[in-house]
């Protein structure tokens, strides 16, 4: 089994708290390559999720990379989306609360893993 690209994006917006469309803070495009950094960072740390190489997310390949499915199980779906949501966040960590809220998504994702 898969996990869809859009469904680990829809988590970590609704994390985020990042859903208005019109006015996203982080792009579809660098939250895709956050979730690339994710997939990566699973690999290292649990070898057990190696079952494909990560797609390189790039801005003119937005639009398919967003219907596109990942080649992992569905049980690490958890860690790619609190990993990918961390990595947001610390893109603005000299925001206090942005830290704080990196370092509570590595958490779960720690737990996760």
């Amino acid at each position: 089994m898969s996990i869809a690209v859009d469904s680990v994006m829809l988590h970590v917006r609704d994390i985020l708290q990042d859903t208005y469309s019109d006015a996203y803070r982080w792009s579809d495009a660098v939250v895709l390559r956050q979730i690339d950094r994710a997939i990566l960072r699973l690999f290292k740390d649990n070898p057990a999720s190696r079952y494909s190489t990560p797609v390189a997310f790039v801005e003119s390949h937005v639009a398919a990379a967003t219907g596109a499915n990942l080649s992992l199980e569905s049980r690490w779906e958890s860690a790619i989306i609190h990993l990918t949501a961390s990595f947001c966040f610390s893109l603005d960590e000299s925001d206090k609360e942005n830290e704080r809220l990196a370092q509570k998504q590595m958490a779960l994702y720690l737990e996760s893993i």
